[in-house]
């Protein structure tokens, strides 16, 4: 019997046992995998709906902010960051530690970072990191091609270093408006999260920008310094300063050495001048190199050796600006400014000295974060650059570089300034000097005892009518002698006065000397501020200060030629200009009554007296003519006609009409 089918069979059965064992097997596997696997999932899925940071619930427990990115552009870290210091006082460690107004600002960013919580989870994966902008920009490494996938992270710390909250967010999700790709710096899930931070990474949200903090209506003086040194040399030249004042803010400005017959001041100059400084804000920070005192005198303590003061001239330079013996005490510094220097004196007794150095030629990024040249990454190395290739190429080489960051800039560079401040007493006005407290006159008790003496006489004697009393004095008796009681009053009221006018001026002196304590803690406070730092402010606002005298002048308006002159042949007063002479006549206003300064026409003349000499050399006529005043009218010749004037036939026709040719009227006699 064959054993074919038998075999065949067997081998099927046993291709099905195979089968069944690796189905069996993967199943196994599965359940292995899946096993492994559960926990950890229940986990992640578990804290979708949840806070990052559920203990975070103050915002003012906040003492520090910091916000870290990657600049990708040049592959470069980049850091903003505020934190309150040991001494209470709120500083920017990115920015050098600037002095910060803080604590408010800062409170409201740490209130929208409370309470965010975790939305949908998009991976769990750290290779998934750089696909939604989540790779932490502090402690991540990454590749060139991962750089775009790096994200922000923001760190909200609390007392002794601790940290309240801290997020890395990434890209938008969906194209969003508030929900960003967010994870836990210590996690590698990625969540989708509702984000509505109030922040702000600019250095100028988060200090007082305002450079002097002064209205243009309390600056009564500026002091233009308008000058050019040689670098290289050292040398000043072209120094012209220009002094503008005004008693009170509504008063007119007035110029040293303005020549006041062919110019004046161009008011709209000065004006946008005022406007800009009341209006300066500053846009960026430098600190200076230690060395230089508030008072811009070499402090010996912080150099120890010619090398330090080598650096200290070296970061002046670059900055546009150079120490040099006084003209007039050599052993004292002063500060030269390549670009001029201006004073500016306000009303509370500051001057404010404004020193102008070279153009900015760093980036806003550089500005706003702040870097220094320890980390390689600030423009100071470029402006260091730029003092090098001067000191080489010379002034001209410098200038033209200047022109070229103009012209490859959007928008004008910004602009070192150097401020200190000095306190100047007559910036106040007059001296109120302290006055005399009055004293009683002893005269007034005096007059007090023999009063209460009189008075005490006159109780103890009976009083009597008087009789046959006298008639009142007359005029040269009219005033009575001052009695003892009327000389006590005036004595006490003049007193009386003399205190009240003491204190109104005891309280002028009192608040005089208040201003003078006033303004100079406050030059002291701001010199501590401003001593430490070089100020970039916006080119514009630099443009708009007229720093050289030819800005601030401009020719007086030449007068008009009719005004000028005058009415022809008249030599009329002031209101009267150009008239005629029929014109004043028909005004009714007689040329001869204008003081001798016009002839009188011959209608207007007085008659001649009889006795008035006829010969034509002698003729009143002619002497008015030549210009002599007209002799006085002889009293009598008024009342007499026509007819007896040495000029005049004695006529009837040319007789007074109703008056006898021969006879004169009866004078009247005054009554």
């Amino acid at each position: 019997m064959s054993t074919k089918p038998q075999d065949s069979a067997s081998s099927q059965t046993g291709r099905t046992m195979t089968f069944a064992l690796v189905a069996m097997g993967c199943v196994a596997i599965t359940a292995v995998f899946k096993m492994m696997n559960q926990p950890a999932s229940i986990e992640e899925y578990g804290k979708m709906g949840q806070e990052f940071y559920p203990e975070f619930t103050d915002p003012t427990s906040a003492t520090s902010l910091q916000v870290s990115v990657i600049d990708t552009e040049e592959v470069k870290p980049m850091e903003f960051s505020v934190k309150q210091a040991s001494n209470g006082q709120w500083v920017i460690p990115s920015h050098h530690n600037y002095p910060a107004d803080a604590e408010d600002q800062l409170a409201q960013t740490a209130s929208s970072i409370i309470g965010i919580t975790r939305g949908a989870m998009i991976s769990r994966w750290a290779s998934d990191h750089a696909k939604y902008g989540v790779v932490d920009p502090v402690t991540d490494s990454v590749s060139i091609d991962e750089v775009e996938g790096i994200g922000k992270r923001i760190t909200v710390g609390g007392p002794d270093d601790s940290t309240l909250a801290s997020y890395i967010v990434g890209k938008k999700f969906d194209d969003s408006n508030n929900q960003y790709y967010v994870r836990h710096p210590d996690e590698d899930e990625t969540y989708i999260a509702e984000l509505d931070i109030n922040l702000s990474t600019k250095f100028t949200d988060w200090v007082n920008t305002d450079l002097l903090d002064i209205n243009n209506s309390d600056i009564l003086r500026l002091d233009l310094n308008d000058y050019s040194f040689d670098e290289l040399q050292g040398t000043i030249t072209g120094n012209i300063q220009s002094v503008l004042e005004r008693p009170t803010s509504t008063d007119d400005w007035t110029l040293a050495g303005l020549n006041e017959e062919t110019e004046q001041v161009k008011t709209s100059a000065v004006t946008d001048t005022l406007s800009a400084l009341s209006n300066m804000e500053f846009a960026g920070v430098r600190p200076k190199q230690p060395g230089l005192t508030a008072d811009l005198q070499i402090d010996r303590s912080a150099l120890k050796s010619q090398r330090d003061l080598d650096q200290l001239s070296q970061d002046l330079l670059s900055r546009g600006f150079i120490l040099q013996p006084n003209r007039e005490d050599q052993q004292l510094l002063e500060l030269i400014a390549r670009e001029g220097e201006m004073f500016v004196g306000a009303a509370d007794g500051l001057l404010y000295r404004l020193y102008f150095g070279r153009a900015f030629t760093g980036s806003n990024e550089d500005l706003e974060f702040g870097m220094s040249s320890s980390d390689g990454s600030s423009s100071d190395e470029s402006e260091q650059k730029a003092s090098d290739e001067a000191e080489s190429e010379g002034e001209e080489s410098e200038s033209d570089q200047d022109d070229e960051q103009e012209e490859t800039t959007s928008g004008k560079p910004g602009r070192y300034v150097f401020v200190r401040v000095n306190f100047d007493p007559a910036l106040l006005g007059e001296v109120i000097a302290q006055p005399e407290e009055p004293q009683e006159p002893a005269e007034i008790k005096t007059l007090q005892e023999k009063v209460a003496a009189a008075k005490e006489q006159t109780d103890d004697t009976e009083e009597k009518p008087q009789e046959n009393e006298p008639e009142a004095a007359g005029d040269d008796n009219a005033e009575a002698e001052e009695t003892d009681e009327q000389k006590l009053a005036r004595l006490q009221e003049e007193f009386a006065a003399a205190q009240t006018a003491y204190q109104t001026q005891l309280t002028a002196y009192e608040e005089y000397q208040q201003k003078i304590e006033d303004g100079k803690e406050k030059a002291d406070d701001l010199n501590r501020r401003f001593a430490l730092w070089y100020y970039v402010i916006p080119g514009d606002s630099y443009d708009k200060l007229s720093l050289e005298r030819e800005n601030i002048v401009e020719p007086k308006a030449a007068d008009d030629a009719e005004a000028e002159g005058g009415t022809a042949g008249l030599n009329a007063p002031p209101g009267l200009e150009g008239l005629s002479e029929a014109i004043m006549q028909n005004a009714g206003v007689n040329p001869a009554d204008l003081g001798g300064l016009a002839p009188p026409s011959p209608a207007a003349q007085p008659p001649a007296p009889v006795d008035a000499p006829t010969t034509p050399d002698e003729a009143p006529g002619d002497e008015t003519a030549e210009g002599d005043s007209v002799p006085a009218a002889n009293p009598e010749s008024e009342s007499k006609p026509a007819s007896e004037t040495a000029d005049e036939p004695a006529d009837a026709e040319t007789a007074s009409e109703g008056s006898p040719p021969n006879e004169e009227p009866a004078a009247e006699k005054p009554e």
